[in-house]
């Protein structure tokens, strides 16, 4: 199992970085794992491979202006809390 960088389109077409960790066969269920405030994506990253190995699908992904969904430096950028609820779903 290797992880698999894909990207998701938000509401307001910005594009987040995510990543789909797959099990050996069809999936059981699925899994999107939206992490705390802040928290790259790479913190759930064992998490999520646990999952696939136990025949789940997991997703993980960044919020934008985070990890590896920041685009711009962060200093003086616009992205509010709000965003990651209303727009990044």
């Amino acid at each position: 199992m290797s992880p698999e960088r894909v990207q998701l389109n938000t509401r307001d077409a910005q594009t987040l970085a995510a990543t789909a960790y797959r099990p050996a066969g069809n999936p059981s269920a699925a899994v999107v794992i939206a992490g705390a405030l802040g928290v790259p994506q790479k913190v759930y990253a064992r998490f999520a491979a646990f999952l696939a190995e136990q025949g789940m699908l997991a997703i993980t992904f960044d919020y934008r202006g985070i990890g590896d969904s920041l685009l711009h430096e962060l200093k003086g950028s616009q992205v509010q809390f709000a965003d990651w609820g209303q727009q990044d779903t």
